[in-house]
Parts: C-alpha cells; sequence; structure tokens
C-alpha cells in the first residue's frame, strides 16, 4: 500500500508541474476570426468585442488599440497582466496621454480592464450601443481623437456617453472599489504587427481547490484499495 501511495504522489506532482507550465506560457499565435455582432457599429466602426483565434481557440477579445490594423495572417502576441504594466513596457502604450488627466500608464491600463470587464456583462455586450460607448471609451484612453471613429462621432449624446464611461473609469482608477480587473493583455510582437487585445478571464477553480479536489481524490482511491487488499488478505 505504501507503494501505491508513494506512485500516486508522483502522478500528482507530476499534473502540477504540468498545469504551472502551461500557465506561465506567455507567448501565443493569433488571427482574427470576424465580429461578435454585425450590428455593433459605431463611427463606422465595429465596436468590440471581436473573435480572435489564440492557439487555435475561439476567444473573445476587447481591442485598445484603435489606429493599427489587424493583419490577415497569424501573428505572435505575448501575455501581460496589470501587473506587467509599467512606463518601459512591455505593453503596448508605454506614455499617458495628454487627455487633462494625471493618471499614469499603469492607472490607464486598469481604467481600460475596468471597461473591458463592464463591456463583457451580458447587458452591454448584447446591446450594439452600449458596445460602442465602451469600445470608444477604451479606445480614447490611449488615443483621444478616436472619439471621432472613421465616419465621425459628433453627435452631443454619443460624446457625452462615451465621456461619462472614461470617467467613471479613471475614478476606479483612481481610488478601486474592488479587486483589480481579471484581464489578460495580449501585446502583439512586434508591436505594430497588429492591434493589442484584452480578454476579460472568466472565473476558474484556485488552485487550492483543485489541489483539495485532487487530494480528496487520492484519498478515496487509497481508502478504496486498502478496502480490496484487507478484504483478499481475509480470505
Amino acid at each position: 500500500m505504501t507503494h501505491i501511495w508513494k506512485h500516486l504522489q508522483v502522478v500528482l506532482f507530476g499534473l502540477m508541474m504540468v498545469s504551472t507550465f502551461a500557465s506561465s506560457a506567455a507567448a501565443d499565435q493569433l488571427s482574427f476570426s470576424g465580429v461578435y455582432s454585425t450590428d455593433a457599429v459605431m463611427g463606422g466602426v465595429y465596436s468590440s468585442p471581436y473573435w480572435v483565434t489564440i492557439d487555435e481557440v475561439s476567444t473573445l477579445a476587447i481591442c485598445d488599440d484603435f489606429e493599427t490594423e489587424v493583419p490577415s495572417t497569424t501573428w505572435q502576441a505575448i501575455q501581460y497582466s496589470l501587473s506587467d504594466v509599467s512606463s518601459t513596457g512591455p505593453q503596448k502604450f508605454r506614455s499617458p496621454q495628454p487627455d487633462g488627466t494625471t493618471l499614469t500608464i499603469e492607472q490607464e491600463y486598469y481604467a481600460a480592464a475596468w471597461l473591458a470587464v463592464q463591456l463583457m456583462q451580458s447587458g452591454n455586450l448584447n446591446n450594439p450601443t452600449l458596445a460602442g460607448y465602451y469600445s470608444y471609451a477604451i479606445w480614447t484612453i490611449f488615443d483621444p481623437g478616436a472619439i471621432g471613429g472613421y465616419h465621425g462621432n459628433n453627435s452631443g449624446i454619443v460624446v457625452s456617453e462615451i465621456d461619462k464611461l472614461r470617467n467613471e473609469a479613471f475614478a476606479q482608477a483612481l481610488n478601486p472599489t474592488g479587486p483589480a480587473p481579471d484581464v489578460v493583455i495580449y501585446t502583439p510582437n512586434p508591436s505594430d504587427v497588429s492591434q493589442e487585445f484584452l480578454v476579460v478571464k472568466t472565473p476558474e477553480p484556485s488552485t487550492v481547490a483543485i489541489l483539495v479536489l485532487n487530494l480528496l481524490g487520492i484519498a478515496g482511491l487509497v481508502f478504496f484499495l486498502r478496502r480490496r487488499f484487507a478484504s483478499k488478505l481475509s480470505h
């Protein structure tokens, strides 16, 4: 029985190492798959989110880069988190925009990530107008000139709603009222090969919870084997 337990320990350790290695992998292959909704158009631009294939997995991603074109071919991007953002990179945008605020680049990315999380809420995601407001609020953080879109967003109410959302995001960046947005930043490598994308992570079981479940499963297996072993000895 001790021999079996040792083998099970080795298997569990191996699974944990594979999981850790997979989660630490940073380089990904991306390609553009299409828009989420053909109705989500504002200022002559399809708004976020978009379907992006990341290492052969179709994923909803939010663009934070208004000017750069998306290539028709696959490109490489590197994963970063909000905690990686700094004035020297490695994310795409390095300097705060001269938009009248005093935010740092770290705070601007926090604001963009907060808006991305809000955009992905079903009530906003499936409302083309609100999706447009949130998209432009993100774009204008790093490019204030994006407000006009390509065909113009000169309606006072449109500009007002976009400014309102952006100001809410800035307020959250300055004084967070909750946990930091759980967002992955996919920065193209090299940086000018494509747009930069934000992916809102869905809740997953914690590593501790998974480990506990694994241990419970192993404990149950050991108990089962012990019962069978004892039963054989009794016969």
